[in-house]
């Protein structure tokens, strides 16, 4: 019996570990990843992970701008960055954000977007909703506000859309609110 244990420990040595590895029964490793990194390594060194490795953010900042009054921040604002990929593919990604009390808005985009070299070409900020008992409504109905690159550095781009401004809401003033109508006087 020790010389079957001492054949096998030196046919284990001079063969290597794979041998000991099928003499004992276990798994043999064929992964030539896992010789040299761990589990961890191997994860990040493949892209995946924990570990972002871009970054793709858009910025802006929602004022309300009343007729000769200083603007001021719209807090709570709703706001969207919306991009579509390809005129092909009807897929396209909506980002949905909220203004802080700066009227701030920041977006991460998600990262099937980051691969993409012109997001100025495909993206776009809209405003879609306001808090109630806002003074403003927006000033480009139905359209939306383009975003330009700012800023690009070791795995971050960052884009804005710069400040977009609203006008306040305008009062409806009946033509039957004032009583008659004023005369309409003709000129010689």
């Amino acid at each position: 019996m020790t010389n079957y244990i001492i054949f096998l420990f030196l046919f284990c040595l001079v063969n290597g570990p794979a041998t000991l590895a099928v003499a004992t029964g276990a798994k043999e490793n064929t992964d030539p990843l896992t010789e040299f990194f761990n589990r961890d390594e191997t994860i990040k060194f493949a892209g995946y992970g924990e570990d972002k490795l871009s970054t793709v953010l858009v910025t802006g900042t929602l004022l309300c701008h009343p007729l000769y009054q200083i603007p001021f921040p719209i807090s709570g604002a709703s706001v969207a960055v919306l991009c579509q990929p390809g005129r092909k593919t009807r897929q396209s990604n909506q980002i949905q954000s909220t203004t802080d009390e700066n009227g701030d808005f920041l977006f991460d985009l998600p990262s099937n977007l980051h691969g993409i070299p012109n997001l100025e070409k495909i993206c776009c900020v809209s405003v879609l909703q306001l808090p109630k008992g806002s003074p403003c409504k927006p000033a480009f109905k139905g359209k939306h506000k383009g975003i330009t690159l700012s800023d690009i550095g070791e795995g971050l781009r960052s884009y804005t859309a710069g400040t977009i401004q609203l006008k306040p809401k305008t009062a409806k003033i009946s033509r039957h609110a004032g009583g008659r109508k004023p005369d309409m006087v003709k000129a010689n």
